[in-house]
């Protein structure tokens, strides 16, 4: 997702009041994790300079860096979410008193992609992730350097993973078609 699609899907979640909606957004792509970890999030790690946890999907620990700007916006939304006790999860669903489920993240982003006019092929939860990545490798010159790092914050064993990952290597693969004439 591009980052104008970002912010368009966040100011319109903003304007309507979605809270959920907006809180989910601004969480998982600030964090770059995947759903499973950012479900299970409390609100007294994320509202942290640093914070680490252990993956889910991977097993390994990953250390999660706030900056300054992502604090305050994190802040922000624990008062837009009430202020709820700091051991609380972030996503909590009251009615089973448990997180929220990846299938009901994604059932409500297909209704977000339609009413926001969100230009993504396959949008779900995952989106967000791969849009820290694409956002951050774009903003740093499309270096090998940031795919280096990239690789490391996702915890992929090989930054041909990371390449895949992102789309980057179907674009290369795309460009040495469109030097061929025939």
């Amino acid at each position: 997702m591009s980052v104008d699609e970002y912010h368009k899907l966040v100011t319109g979640l903003h304007n309507d009041n979605n809270v959920l909606g907006e809180t989910f957004s601004r969480v998982a792509k600030g964090t770059a994790l995947r759903i499973s970890d950012v479900l299970k999030l409390t609100w007294d790690k994320l509202l942290k300079e640093k914070f680490v946890l252990n993956e889910q999907k991977t097993g390994k620990m990953r250390k999660i860096v706030v900056s300054e700007k992502t604090q305050s916006t994190f802040q922000n939304l624990y008062v837009m979410n009430g202020s709820p006790d700091m051991h609380t999860y972030i996503f909590l669903n009251m009615r089973s008193g448990k997180p929220y489920t990846k299938q009901y993240i994604d059932r409500l982003m297909k209704e977000w992609k339609e009413k926001y006019n969100i230009q993504v092929g396959n949008f779900s939860s995952h989106s967000f992730r791969k849009s820290f990545g694409r956002e951050y490798w774009d903003k740093n010159g499309c270096t090998d350097k940031a795919l280096t790092l990239l690789s490391e914050i996702y915890n992929h064993s090989d930054i041909s993973i990371t390449r895949r990952y992102l789309g980057i290597r179907d674009e290369e693969l795309s460009e040495v078609y469109e030097m061929i004439e025939v």
